[in-house]
């Protein structure tokens, strides 16, 4: 049947030989290949709200800058917040371009970057202590180490 199909192909005016129907079959399912359907992403993380305050030793809030919570125990996921000029931050999880509000249950390591400045005098602080995201709405507060009261 196939063969029958293959010996009398046309198009147009153009008679096409069993050879060249084979080739011009094998290179449309060939990039057909590439068109294959979109790896369903993994199911989104549980992850349960995360929000705080970074102050300096005196209780003052801390303005600006970064908070990156690195998991002691999963790595897939990107765990930051940006501190905002009243020194609060809500935590935000990232995994392969997609967002989840707060973060997986476990114990996070945390450091704090200063405000990007044309003359950077600061570097990243990594706390000392680690802090635990329990399921439930976890409220922090994060002291700046080294901060003069």
């Amino acid at each position: 049947m196939l063969r029958a199909f293959m010996s009398h192909v046309c198009f147009g005016a153009v008679r096409l030989s069993p050879i060249a129907v084979a080739m011009l079959l094998s290179a449309v399912s060939l990039s057909g290949a590439g068109c294959a359907a979109k790896k369903p992403s993994a199911p989104p993380p549980k992850t349960f709200p995360v929000t705080g305050k970074v102050v300096t030793k005196d209780g003052k809030p801390v303005a600006g800058g970064m908070v990156e919570f690195q998991s002691k125990t999963n790595n897939q996921l990107s765990v930051t917040s940006e501190i905002k000029p009243d020194g609060t931050f809500s935590l935000i999880s990232r995994r392969d371009g997609e967002q989840f509000p707060g973060a997986t249950e476990g114990d996070y390591q945390v450091t704090l970057f200063p405000p990007m400045s044309a003359s950077q005098t600061e570097s990243p602080k990594t706390l000392p202590e680690t802090f635990k995201v329990e399921p439930k709405e976890n409220a922090i507060t994060l002291t700046v180490p080294g901060s003069k009261p």
